[in-house]
């Protein structure tokens, strides 16, 4: 790499790049790994991942090892072969906008593919030479030159769509992907494939080619030598809008970590969804959010997509027997479909006195946010305590005078920050608060990291009991110390260690008022915390077994329908 090289060059990562790294890689190999920006989002996502970096510039390596590259090996990579070898093998091998610099690219790949592990990936980004900027400069007669970007200086090789498929099938390699990355709108480049239309036909040139080729500015490309049996998952869901995170934990993150799986791709909607046509090669799984499905209008839906050869899995993170519906319609919504998926065993056991076929998949957060957890200030400043929930009314009524009293107390030390439940925001009358209504959920991801506790209150109740740990898992996820009822949160939160765990409006009042006054221990939770979510709730750790199990129920798709037939006859042909 050249020292000509803007500086931010060397610390953005490339999302294209991290997007399509699959949650279960154990080791990576990133040549020209700059200061380590791509490293330390994987890391949040994948912390024990085994990461190797490959960099030229020295005075960018320092701030590499700092963001967690646990090998960094300096110097020109087509010289550090041996080094390399002695690291590996690796599940993945990364090329951010690499190979243009190389002298011989091709032979670097080609002792680089022997060091993959089975069913390692290739994954590169690779500026396109057919970009229409590019033509357009050399119709011009000229060719700029630049410090980064397409006409970098220090580019020493040029790759179109074409050369990179024909290196893919040089190195026996099966092109999982190749993927164009555009930037801005296309109309330079449909303007140009217009402008050269009448040209073509004597060139032997297909015009919606050239038009897919003149507007992504690199390519992005995923290769193994093993070709996945794809499998491809259309998920019908809550909308993100108005049930912000039931929709993101429990279908919109756990999709788009399965889409980084070679083979695997998925769609998601809140309103209908067009399905794959029947002559579409894939193996393909239907995962419905939380219907009721009622007789009889739900039975010609479910006969036309086990038509469609699709295998109908029921997601449920909720108390079933909370809902008459489900119970006045023959539980239905269990009993004709292949599976369902839940949150939590004591669910399980419910759904599974309908159907047999049940895996829990606890809720989890998809990576570490990068920022660390909020320290004091050095000027004093308020705790901040958080509570946001919908329909909690009964949950905190008891805890009302107490919280009141704190607030009163330490009026000063102590401001509480209320998302969502307007109730709570009118019975408190004292100027120490603040209140927003329901926020989408990046907004009140980005609300509550800005807490330092966060009030969760539930009471004892057979509902009660049925609910998630997520508030916790969002809350240590963010070095937050979660303030919580023994209700849910006992069997995840270690008392004093991970979070605190009140049963009386006494309890709630001590542990604030110990909480406030003591920041070392607040911090201490909060990173205890911080570090078991990293250890046992990402959702890279549920990945394998989640694909494991759609593509285990797609090959007993005939055996399972025909016990969805048995129990609803009515679904039969």
């Amino acid at each position: 790499m050249s020292v000509w090289m803007a500086a931010g060059y060397y610390s953005n990562a490339n999302l294209a790049l991290l997007n399509r790294i699959p949650s279960t890689v154990g080791s990576v190999l990133e040549v020209g790994c700059g200061a380590g920006a791509l490293a330390r989002c994987l890391k949040a996502r994948l912390p024990g991942v085994r990461y190797v970096g490959c960099e030229r510039e020295s005075t960018v390596a320092a701030a590499a090892e700092e963001a967690g590259i646990d090998h960094l090996l300096l110097g020109d990579v087509e010289q550090l072969y041996d080094q390399i070898q002695a690291l590996g093998p690796y599940d993945c091998i990364i090329y951010g906008n690499v190979l243009e610099h190389l002298i011989e690219p091709e032979a670097l790949l080609e002792r680089h593919c022997s060091l993959l592990s089975e069913g390692g990936l290739i994954l590169a980004s690779i500026p396109n030479a057919q970009h229409w900027s590019m033509l357009v400069n050399l119709i011009r007669g000229t060719f700029p030159r630049a410090d980064s970007g397409l006409f970098d200086r220090t580019h020493l090789r040029w790759f179109t769509r074409r050369d990179i498929l024909n290196l893919l099938e040089q190195l026996r390699l099966v092109p999982l992907e190749v993927s164009g990355q555009c930037l801005g709108t296309q109309q330079e480049s449909e303007a140009l494939a217009q402008g050269l239309a009448p040209l073509l036909p004597s060139m032997g040139v297909d015009s919606a080619t050239l038009r897919e080729n003149l507007a992504p500015l690199q390519w992005v490309v995923r290769a193994s030598f093993v070709q996945p049996r794809p499998l491809h998952l259309d998920c019908i869901g809550l909308s993100p809008q108005t049930q912000a995170g039931m929709a993101h934990v429990r279908m919109l993150q756990p999709l788009e970590a399965l889409c980084r799986q070679p083979g695997v791709t998925g769609r998601f909607s809140d309103q209908g969804l067009q399905l794959l046509d029947a002559s579409v090669v894939a193996d393909r799984v239907l995962i419905w959010q939380r219907p009721t499905l009622a007789f009889p209008e739900a039975l010609e839906k479910l006969r036309f997509l086990i038509a469609r050869g699709y295998v109908v899995v029921v997601e449920y993170d909720d108390d079933p027997n909370f809902w008459p519906e489900i119970a006045s319609h023959q539980y239905l919504t269990f009993r004709g479909v292949h599976a369902i998926q839940v949150s939590t065993p004591d669910i399980a056991l419910i759904v599974r006195e309908h159907n047999p076929e049940v895996a829990v998949f606890a809720n989890a957060v998809p990576e570490l946010p990068l920022l660390p957890p909020q320290r004091p200030r050095e000027q004093p400043q308020p705790v901040s305590l958080f509570f946001a929930a919908l329909n909690r009314q009964a949950d905190w009524e008891p805890y009302l005078d107490v919280l009141r009293q704190c607030l009163i107390d330490f009026k000063t030390e102590l401001r509480l920050d209320i998302v969502h439940d307007h109730a709570l925001d009118q019975a408190l009358n004292v100027p120490n608060k603040t209140f927003s209504p329901t926020l989408p959920y990046s907004a009140y991801c980005e609300r509550m990291s800005r807490a330092d506790l966060v009030w969760m209150p539930l009471l004892d109740t057979p509902f009660n009991r049925k609910k998630s740990d997520l508030k916790f898992l969002e809350a240590a996820a963010r070095g937050l110390v979660a303030v919580a009822s023994k209700t849910v949160y006992s069997t995840v939160i270690e008392d004093e260690v991970t979070g605190c765990l009140f049963e009386s409006p006494e309890d709630l009042y001590a542990i604030l008022r110990n909480l406030i006054q003591n920041p070392h221990k607040r911090r201490q939770i909060g990173d205890q915390a911080r570090a078991w979510v990293g250890q046992h709730r990402l959702q890279s750790m549920q990945i394998e077994a989640r694909e494991r199990w759609y593509r285990d129920l797609c090959a007993r798709r005939a055996q399972l329908t025909d016990q969805i037939y048995q129990r609803v006859p009515e679904l039969m042909p």
